[in-house]
């Protein structure tokens, strides 16, 4: 991995949110008023329609949309009579199609800088037959995708907290080398210790080490990292567990109480990774703090 300094002025001027008025997506929501708040940002507000069914519930898209539209200016009124608009420069629009596609467009059209989603996080039968919209929005996206889980609880206005962290689990990847950035910069934004955290594979190719030998390996991996992080307020960390990547990952997030979990992601994969139950996944289903998944660009 390079060893030149990593950039830390993240710009998040669009953030693009995507609502169906329920409550994991309330979550996402506050979560996304959060960051505009503390970046700047303008916030798009998005519920897409499905044409799919409406034929057969005898509901016409034409009074599905009336519902939607009427439901954004209910969202919109109590936000405003909360005061969570406040100093954010915001758009509300409702639009028909299918949420993937519809985002797809929005991010391009609009130059978004990050999505955010929320999640039900199926069980594992339900994510094999029904799929994800969450995974297939974080995997496919041209930007960065906070998602926001079913076990996170939200709150706004934001207030400082002390003893939190922003956890970024690396594999010394170049996938996690794209993201590191945004781990130092939302470490930067929240006034939050950074903590480096390293999987250590029981099998595979760390296998063929003993497993100190492997711990003194990623200690010295980490160590390279952390001495590039001397701008941050707090002086980061350092951890190393070995199991299961997803099980660690969610386990370090709640002992660090970590206010967001940043990972570089690989792009969409073959059928049989598709379907099965992702890392990635795992840790947004179980994790109590939103998780930020980042592409790199040669993955695009």
């Amino acid at each position: 991995m390079p060893t030149a300094e990593l950039a830390v002025d993240i710009s998040l001027e669009r953030i693009l949110v995507a609502t169906d008025f329920s409550e994991c997506s309330e979550r996402a929501l506050l979560t996304s008023l959060g960051i505009a708040q503390q970046y700047g940002s303008k916030l798009h507000v998005v519920h897409v329609v499905p044409s799919e069914g409406y034929g057969v519930t005898g509901v016409g898209m034409l009074g599905a949309m009336n519902f939607a539209r009427h439901s954004a200016l209910d969202l919109e009124s109590e936000l405003l009579r909360k005061g969570y608009l406040e100093g954010i420069r915001y758009g509300i629009s409702v639009e028909k199609g299918e949420v993937w596609p519809v985002v797809s467009r929005m991010v391009e059209e609009d130059e978004i800088d990050l999505v955010v989603v929320g999640t039900h996080g199926r069980s594992r039968l339900g994510k094999m037959l029904l799929g994800s919209v969450a995974e297939k929005i974080f995997r496919q996206a041209h930007c960065p995708v906070l998602t926001v889980g079913p076990n996170v609880q939200p709150s706004f206005p934001l207030t400082a907290q002390t003893g939190r962290s922003v956890l970024f689990p690396t594999d010394f990847s170049p996938q996690a080398e794209h993201a590191s950035p945004y781990a130092f910069s939302f470490a930067q934004e929240h006034q939050a210790r950074l903590v480096f955290l390293h999987v250590v594979q029981p099998t595979g190719s760390e296998a063929t080490f003993n497993k100190d030998r492997a711990l003194r390996y990623t200690s010295v991996r980490l160590r390279e990292l952390m001495a590039r992080a001397a701008e941050l307020v707090q002086e980061p960390e350092f951890m190393v567990e070995t199991g299961d990547t997803a099980e660690a990952i969610v386990k370090v997030a709640a002992e660090s109480r970590a206010e967001v979990v940043v990972l570089g992601v690989r792009g969409p994969a073959r059928l049989s990774d598709r379907i099965g139950w992702s890392t990635a996944y795992g840790v947004v289903r179980e994790a109590h703090c939103p998780v930020l998944t980042v592409r790199s660009p040669e993955l695009l």
